[in-house]
């Protein structure tokens, strides 16, 4: 990934981007991710111009690291419902560590209810990744592994919610036991919606 690839540049944004890992998005600042990237406050700055900046470089990597890791996976699965099963699979994985999917989780919240570029960047970051689950809902349809009742929206809208239920349980419950019950709602309603069942 670009911010992996060795340029100061990425390893200023890997070294912010462990920092929303563990602190939030709020977390990073030009100060912590200047020492611990060994870079100057002005040197940092010059890449980014602002910690705004600096926040939206993470938030874009998160994302593309996020949707690497689950496609990838997902797209080495059969067509139809396995692949969506993969994919919905992948993204419960990707909770289990603190990482990308929980960044962006994490940063959906501290964002809701305020304005500007970070959370325009997270509200299309929830547009393309869910696009990318109706997608694979209409595929699943198109080969007669889905019943065609329940608007693929509202279907995405469900599996969407079993994901953030585990994201929110994981750590009430520990991810294993938040897992289980995940992996139960995700048969249940596929299972609901299968035409061979």
């Amino acid at each position: 990934m670009t911010a992996r690839s060795g340029t100061r540049r990425g390893l200023v944004v890997s070294c912010a981007y462990d920092l929303a890992r563990v602190a939030g998005l709020e977390g990073i600042t030009i100060g912590r991710v200047a020492t611990l990237s060994c870079i100057s406050k002005s040197g940092l700055l010059a890449h980014f111009n602002t910690r705004e900046g600096l926040q939206i470089a993470v938030l874009d990597f998160a994302t593309e690291l996020f949707l690497h890791s689950v496609m990838t996976t997902a797209n080495r699965t059969e067509r139809g419902r396995p692949r969506l099963r993969a994919m919905m699979q992948q993204w419960f994985e990707c909770l289990r560590d603190a990482g990308p999917a929980c960044v962006l989780l994490a940063a959906t919240c501290e964002y809701d209810g305020r304005t500007g570029p970070q959370r325009d960047l997270l509200v299309r970051y929830q547009q393309r990744w869910r696009a990318e689950v109706v997608s694979a809902i209409d595929l699943a349809r198109q080969m007669d592994e889905l019943s065609p009742g329940e608007e693929s929206a509202q279907v995405a809208f469900e599996l969407c919610a079993i994901a953030i239920a585990l994201h929110h349980q994981a750590s009430a419950l520990g991810y294993d036991a938040a897992r289980l019950r995940a992996d139960i709602s995700l048969e249940r309603l596929l299972s609901t919606l299968s035409l061979h069942a």
